[in-house]
């Protein structure tokens, strides 16, 4: 398998070294100590061989390993194998590394920053020359091109920046309002930080938001409008940016403005919210984010008094027939609103989408923000499937109840986002 690798080549090749090193062990296990380092040693050496797999089909930019990532598997596997070993040979493997080297993981980091800056289209084909997956690397250019080419490119100097004012900060990009083409817009800027795959990595972050956003062309989810180029005055842009629709207010604003029972109008509201989320599931995406500062009002004409957008695919994920359930890197989300098994090794789903929005219900029903899901004893609520705060008495009987389903913590139990909508609609 290992000529198959197409990235991570290198702390790869250290992890098959290890498990060479357990076929070493030839004593059948005779005593039930030796019984557990065998079963012990089975399941590292199955878990190494899944995560070289994993290594050899094609490149996905939204379901890559990041080399960190990866090191972090590895050094785990390696470990529990060469402990195995150890007590089933019933001496030490030596000097065997039991972690991936420095040197090692640098070169598979600038391995595949290099590839992605090919991907995004900031370095040319000679970045990759004499890789024999050239053909691979240059078709996965080719369709992320074809999905961001129906945006519009700007440069920098077509948007007034004098003017922006910033409406929100997190810490990979700031959203500004500002005005372009005589509009006013949002702006959104990727913050110069520091970036586990370097400079390319952001790029591809910025590319997959960017591919995302343009596949959807749905009235409750917000609008690119354009994006700015890569490449400008022949060097590389050190911030990009996307200019999207901007709306006066969020969900958090709009609802603490409202009359607590308000029921047809909170009503209307989630379900809006509830089609942007069904539709992204129906698209094998996951949003990771979901929470009322991502759930834009705009005004609406004299059939809709309002218009809910969803907002913020930067941490958006395809699912795919390969999709990882379980991983060793930390989930993207805001706390508040993560479900709980997120803090238990397992990936963000079309599930865990569906305890965000349950939150989000129970937030814009109770006219409050869900303290009771802040810190750690916020944790042990949500695992006990209990609410945040208490549901006002006068809240319909079918909300009440499918924002207790939303937020149970068997995630196999909860409703699907087409259950919500079909709901919330009074189906």
């Amino acid at each position: 398998m290992l000529p198959e690798i197409r990235y991570n080549v290198k702390t790869l090749a250290f992890l098959h070294a290890c498990m060479t090193e357990a076929k070493s062990v030839q004593e059948f296990p005779n005593t039930a100590s030796m019984f557990t380092a065998w079963n012990n040693l089975v399941k590292a050496i199955k878990g190494g061989r899944e995560l070289v797999l994993r290594h050899t089909r094609e490149f996905d930019l939204w379901e890559y390993y990041t080399v960190d990532e990866t090191v972090y598997l590895v050094n785990n596997h390696c470990r529990d194998i060469l402990k195995s070993a150890d007590q089933l040979k019933r001496h030490s493997a030596g000097d065997m590394q039991k972690s991936v080297p420095d040197c090692i993981v640098e070169e598979d980091r600038n391995f595949l920053e290099q590839r992605l800056g090919f991907v995004v289209g900031v370095l040319d084909h000679d970045s990759v020359k004499g890789d024999r997956f050239l053909e691979e690397w240059a078709a996965v250019r080719s369709r992320l091109e074809k999905q961001v080419q129906c945006v519009q490119r700007i440069n920098r100097g077509d948007v007034n920046w004098k003017t922006k004012l910033v409406i929100a900060d997190g810490g990979r990009s700031t959203v500004y309002s500002t005005s372009w083409m005589g509009r006013e817009v949002a702006l959104k800027v990727m913050n110069d930080s520091e970036h586990p795959n370097g400079r390319h990595g952001r790029f591809a972050e910025f590319f997959a938001e960017i591919a995302l956003n343009a596949k959807f062309g749905h009235p409750h989810i917000v609008r690119m409008l354009a994006m700015s180029s890569v490449v400008e005055n022949s060097g590389i842009v050190d911030r990009p940016f996307l200019v999207m629709e901007l709306a006066k207010e969020n969900l958090e604003t709009w609802y603490k403005r409202q009359h607590l029972e308000a029921w047809p109008l909170k009503r209307s509201v989630l379900f809006q919210a509830a089609e942007a989320v069904c539709h992204l599931h129906s698209q094998g995406v996951v949003h990771r984010d979901i929470k009322p500062q991502n759930i834009l009002v705009f005004p609406g004409s004299e059939e809709a008094c309002l218009i809910i957008k969803l907002c913020d695919l930067g941490v958006a994920t395809k699912q795919s027939t390969r999709w990882r359930r379980r991983t060793q890197r930390e989930q993207p989300g805001t706390f508040l609103y993560q479900a709980p098994e997120l803090f238990d090794g397992k990936r963000s789903s079309p599930e865990s989408d569906v305890f965000s929005f349950g939150t989000v219900m129970v937030e814009v029903v109770a006219g409050c923000e869900p303290y009771g899901y802040k810190g750690y004893p916020g944790l042990k609520a949500k695992a006990d499937g209990r609410l945040p705060c208490a549901i006002p008495n006068a809240c319909p009987q079918d909300l009440r109840l499918l924002i207790q389903r939303c937020l149970l913590p068997n995630p196999d139990a909860r409703p699907t986002m087409r259950e919500v909508q079909g709901i919330l609609n009074g189906e």
